[in-house]
């Protein structure tokens, strides 16, 4: 368990307020699932208060909402995976940069195909 001495109250504001902010911002727990490799139904457990215990999993929801909305070309050079990663392959031409740019593109294509495999597998854990 992930203490910081939250009460459960304290706990219930916190995840009603990671729940406002989400659909403020448009961010579906499926969403939320799919970028945590977690399912759906953790999700809804957490952004519903249902969960008594603060775990490092409701770190990780309000550090993905949080930052969901507030992605920029700045803060994404301030992200040393992310330029570490880009500088080790990256052989600095412009072609290999559009190369590059076209892979982290097309990822998104793959987010939507893991948004659909994450509801097929919680469909299935609901089932049984």
């Amino acid at each position: 368990m992930h203490n910081t001495g939250m009460n459960n109250l304290e706990f219930n504001v916190l995840a009603i307020q990671a729940a406002k902010r989400a659909r403020a911002n448009g961010i579906s727990q499926s969403q939320i699932a799919a970028a945590l490799s977690v399912s759906q139904s953790q999700v809804s457990r957490v952004l519903s208060g249902v969960s008594k215990r603060h775990t490092r999993l409701v770190d990780e929801i309000c550090i993905y909402i949080n930052n969901m909305h507030e992605i920029t070309p700045s803060s994404v050079l301030e992200n040393s995976e992310i330029t570490d990663a880009i500088a080790s392959v990256w052989d600095g031409s412009s072609g290999h940069a559009h190369a590059i740019a076209e892979v982290i593109r097309s990822l998104s294509a793959f987010e939507k195909t893991s948004h659909i495999a994450q509801s097929k597998n919680d469909y299935q854990e609901d089932a049984r």
